[in-house]
């Protein structure tokens, strides 16, 4: 067995692996994130929907059970998720870089099989898709967080029910963002 066909073995096992650990990791997110929507939903109207409450997760068990209150939850995970997200933004796109110009030069250097540089191919593609989408993701989950301010910053001064549809907006946008990157 020639050194060229193991770096191709290599190289089809690498794809194969990167391709399952996505999907457990789609999976296991998708879960998660069940649990979590249901969490929202017990701890802001003192419901019992989730199986297992989570204890200490948000930090706002002062507040009257409603619409407030899970506004105050949303807007506090709309916060953590979109610091945590801006941290793995340098990451994500160093790890896209190096890959791709890694499976760029092998694939330009070494082979010359179409098939095989059609595959090399496609995980630095992959991997550029999901950099685009997390970078969307962060400015999404930016322009959200900016509107939860200005409307606290409101409310604290003028408390009252006028502002439920901005509540209900800024929940639904937080969800809508976190189920559309769920995609990738």
């Amino acid at each position: 067995m020639t050194v060229i066909r193991i770096v191709e073995i290599i190289n089809c096992l690498i794809i194969i692996l990167f391709s399952i650990s996505e999907f457990v990791k789609n999976y296991t997110h998708f879960e998660a994130e069940t649990h979590r929507r249901e969490d929202l939903v017990d701890n802001s109207f003192a419901s019992l929907i989730a199986e297992n409450r989570t204890e200490g997760y948000y930090t706002n068990d002062n507040l009257k059970s409603g619409l407030y209150k899970m506004g105050v939850n949303n807007f506090e995970s709309c916060f953590f998720s979109y610091n945590i997200a801006k941290k793995e933004l340098l990451c994500l796109w160093s790890k896209t870089i190096f890959i791709s110009l890694l499976f760029i030069v092998i694939a330009v250097c070494r082979y010359d099989k179409l098939l095989i540089f059609v595959i090399q191919l496609s995980i630095p593609v992959v991997l550029l898709q999901q950099s685009i989408k997390h970078t969307l993701f962060v400015s999404r989950l930016k322009n959200v967080l900016c509107r939860y301010r200005t409307l606290f910053s409101t409310l604290k001064k003028n408390n009252n029910k006028k502002y439920d549809s901005e509540i209900i907006r800024d929940v639904l946008e937080y969800e809508a963002t976190i189920a559309w990157v769920m995609c990738y």
